[in-house]
C-alpha cells in the first residue's frame, strides 16, 4: 500500500510537470491520455517486473535474498485436540488490570477509517449519479433516435453525455442561436462517446472514492476533467476544419453559464467555467501543436510508467554501504506438522544484576498475518520450583543460569502456557539502553517520580515524572523501577511496573519503525546481537526484523498473564511473601486466542499450574 501510494504520488507529479511545461504545445489528446496512466496506477495494485529505473527499486529498502531455509529446531506439538476456532481480535480482561491489551499500531483502526471513507464517498458517488440521471431525464423529449438517442431536457446542466451500457445525449431546451450550434454540440458529445469518456468519468469517481484521503488525487481529477474537454475540442476541430474555430468557440461561450456538476458525476459535459473556459478558448483560437513537444511528452510518459509501474527484481538486491544477504540458515525456520504456518514464539528474559529475571515476556509473531502478541509474565508468578519462595523470577538463577537457566525457564513457561517457546532471548538491561541510543532516544510519559539507589546492583534511578525524551540510561531506569527509596512505588506493585514497561515498549517500537530508523536495521540487529544471549543467529534476527519492518508494519499487542494476588507464608523468612496465582480459565482462553502456535487448541490438561492449598 505504501509503495503504491508513493508511486502514484510521483506519477501524478510527473504528469502535472509535463502538463505545465509542454501542455500548450503538445497534443491535447496525448495530454488527456497521460491521466489514463495515473488512473491505472491508482486502481490496479500490481507491479511489472523490475528494471533499474524502478521507483520502488530506487526508494524502498533492499530486498534480501532468501534461499532454502535451514532446518531449525522447533518444539514438537504437545498434544492433539480440537481445531482452533476463529476469534475476533478483542482484549481479555483480567482481575488485576482494567486494560489487558495495549495495542501499539492500530492498523485495524486506520483500515476501518479508510473503508468508512470509501463507503461514504462511494455512497455519495452512487446517489449523486442516480439523482443526476433522474433530474436530466425528467420531462426529457426524444429528438433523434440513432446510434445514440438525443433528448431535450429542462435541466440546465445539459448538454451532456450520460449512461454506460445505454448512453444518451441530453441537450438544453434553449439552444444557442449561433449558426450550426447544434451540430457543434452533437459533434462534441459524440466525440466524448468515441473516447469512452462516460466510462472514464465513472472510473475517475471510483478512484476518488478509493483514494479519498489523497489531495493530489483530487487535483489530478480536476485537471483530467479539463483535459478531457480539451481533447474533445481538438478532435472535433480536426473533423470540422480550422474554419470552424470561431463559431465553435462562440458556442462554448454561450453555454458557459450553464455548467453545473461535480467530479463524481459519471457524465460528460460540453462546457466548463472560469479559468478552464479561458484555457479552452485560447487553445481553440491560438493553440499551436509542435511535434517535438508531443514526442518529448510521450518519451517522458514512458519513463514515468517505467519508474512507477515496476518493482525491484528479487534476484538483484539494491546495493548498500553494507549489503546484507540472507542465505542458508537465514530464512524462515522450517515448521513441523501441526504448526500454524509462519507463526513463531519467543521468550524474552531481562536478567538483573542479582541473576533474577526482572522481566519476562512471551511473544508470538505471526509473519503471515503481521501480528506480534506479547504477554508479560509477572516476576511474582507462582510456579513449582524446589525452593521455599516459589516465584518464577527465581527459576533462572536456581537452575545455575546460562544455558541451564534458559532451558529451565523455557520449560517452566511451557508449563504455564501449554507449549515451550521456540526461541530464547536473554538480555541485560544495557541492551535496551543501547537500542534506545541507536534510535536517538524515545519520547515517553514517565508515570511517576522515580528515585531509587541500589549500590549492590550499581543501580541509580533519578527520573522526574512527565513527558520527556529518554536516553538509553534513563530508559533502563524507567523499565527497571519498581519502588523508590521511601519504599513507595506503583500502587499495584509489580503489575504497575509491567504497565509502564508495556507502554515504553510501545513507544520504542514506534521509534524503531519510524522512517529514519528503518534505514539502520542492520546496525540495530548488530547492536542487539552483541548484547543478548540467544539461539537466534544474526541471519535469523535479520530475517525476522526485515519481515516485521518491510513486509508491512505488524500490529503489536500487549497482554498480562491473568492472575490473582495473594500472600503466602515463607518458612525461610518467617513472613508473608507476595505471589500472583495464574487463573487457568482466563489464561487458557488468552493462550488459544493470541499465543498458541499450533493448529490444535491447548487444553486445561496442558497447563501445569501450581495451586494454593488452603489449610
Amino acid at each position: 500500500m505504501t509503495e503504491l501510494l508513493l508511486a502514484s504520488t510521483v506519477l501524478i507529479g510527473i504528469v502535472l510537470l509535463i502538463r505545465g511545461l509542454l501542455g500548450g504545445w503538445m497534443s491535447m489528446r496525448l495530454r488527456y491520455g497521460l491521466w489514463g496512466l495515473v488512473l491505472l496506477r491508482l486502481l490496479i495494485p500490481v507491479w511489472l517486473p523490475g528494471r533499474p529505473v524502478s521507483l520502488v527499486h530506487t526508494l524502498t529498502p533492499p530486498v534480501w535474498e532468501r534461499s532454502k531455509p535451514a532446518e531449525q529446531p522447533v518444539q514438537p506439538d504437545l498434544t492433539t485436540g480440537n481445531t482452533v476456532p476463529v476469534f475476533a481480535p478483542e482484549g481479555i480482561s483480567s482481575p488485576q488490570s482494567d486494560q489487558t491489551a495495549v495495542p501499539v499500531f492500530r492498523s485495524d483502526t486506520l483500515r476501518t477509517i479508510w473503508y468508512a471513507g470509501i463507503c461514504c464517498v462511494g455512497g455519495y458517488l452512487l446517489l449523486s449519479n442516480v439523482l443526476f440521471y433522474r433530474r436530466v431525464h425528467r420531462n426529457a423529449v426524444l429528438l433523434e433516435w440513432g446510434r445514440v438517442p438525443v433528448y431535450q431536457t429542462e435541466d440546465p446542466a445539459a448538454p451532456c453525455l450520460t449512461g454506460l451500457l445505454h448512453p444518451r445525449i441530453y441537450l438544453p431546451q434553449t439552444l444557442p442561436q449561433q449558426r450550426d450550434a447544434l451540430d457543434y454540440i452533437l459533434a462534441h458529445e459524440q466525440c466524448h462517446l468515441r473516447h469512452r469518456d462516460n466510462w472514464w468519468a465513472l472510473l475517475r469517481g471510483i478512484c476518488l472514492a478509493v483514494w479519498w484521503f489523497h489531495p493530489l488525487v483530487w487535483l489530478a481529477a480536476v485537471y483530467a476533467r479539463r483535459d478531457c474537454e480539451l481533447a474533445c475540442d481538438e478532435a472535433v476541430l480536426a473533423r470540422l476544419g480550422q474554419e470552424a474555430r470561431i463559431p465553435y468557440g462562440e458556442t462554448l461561450v454561450s453555454l458557459a453559464a450553464r455548467q453545473r456538476g461535480g467530479l463524481l458525476y459519471a457524465a460528460t459535459g460540453l462546457t466548463t467555467g472560469g479559468r478552464a473556459m479561458r484555457e479552452r478558448l485560447n487553445q481553440i483560437l491560438h493553440g499551436k501543436r509542435r511535434l517535438w513537444a508531443t514526442a518529448l511528452a510521450l518519451l517522458l510518459a514512458l519513463l514515468a510508467a517505467a519508474c512507477t509501474f515496476t518493482e525491484a527484481p528479487e534476484d538483484s538486491p539494491k546495493e548498500t554501504a553494507q549489503p546484507v544477504q540472507i542465505k542458508g540458515d537465514g530464512g524462515a525456520p522450517t515448521l513441523p506438522e501441526g504448526r500454524r504456518g509462519g507463526v513463531y514464539t519467543f521468550l524474552l528474559a531481562g536478567v538483573s544484576g542479582g541473576g533474577q529475571t526482572d522481566t519476562l515476556l512471551l511473544a508470538t509473531y505471526d509473519t503471515a498475518g503481521q501480528t506480534l502478541n506479547m504477554m508479560s509474565i509477572p516476576r511474582d508468578t507462582m510456579v513449582d520450583i524446589p525452593y521455599d519462595i516459589k516465584r518464577i523470577n527465581g527459576v533462572y538463577t536456581l537452575s545455575g543460569g546460562g544455558a541451564q537457566g534458559q532451558a529451565a525457564l523455557r520449560r517452566e513457561v511451557g508449563r504455564l502456557v501449554g507449549f515451550d517457546p521456540d526461541y530464547m532471548i536473554e538480555m541485560d538491561w544495557n541492551a535496551v539502553g543501547a537500542v534506545v541510543d541507536a534510535v536517538g532516544g524515545v519520547p515517553f510519559e514517565v508515570p511517576v517520580e522515580m528515585d531509587y539507589d541500589d549500590p549492590v546492583q550499581d543501580l541509580y534511578i533519578h527520573i522526574p515524572k512527565g513527558y520527556q525524551v529518554l536516553d538509553g540510561a534513563q530508559a533502563m531506569g524507567v523499565i527497571r523501577y519498581r519502588r523508590g527509596n521511601d519504599n513507595r512505588g506503583y500502587v499495584n506493585g509489580d503489575l504497575g511496573r509491567i504497565e509502564t514497561q508495556q507502554a515504553f515498549l510501545q513507544a520504542l517500537a514506534g521509534q524503531i519503525l519510524s522512517a529514519p530508523t528503518m534505514t539502520k536495521l542492520t546496525t540495530l540487529v548488530e547492536t542487539v546481537q552483541t548484547r543478548v544471549t540467544t539461539d537466534l543467529s544474526r541471519e535469523n534476527l535479520l530475517w525476522f526484523a526485515k519481515t516485521a519492518v518491510f513486509d508491512g508494519v505488524p500490529e503489536l499487542r500487549f497482554f498480562t498473564l491473568p492472575c490473582t494476588p495473594y500472600l503466602g507464608w515463607s518458612e525461610t523468612y518467617q513472613c508473608n511473601q507476595s505471589y500472583l496465582q495464574p487463573q487457568k480459565e482466563e489464561l487458557l482462553e488468552l493462550v488459544n486466542r493470541y499465543f498458541n502456535p499450533y493448529q490444535t487448541e491447548r487444553t486445561a490438561e496442558d497447563l501445569e499450574l501450581l495451586r494454593r492449598t488452603e489449610t
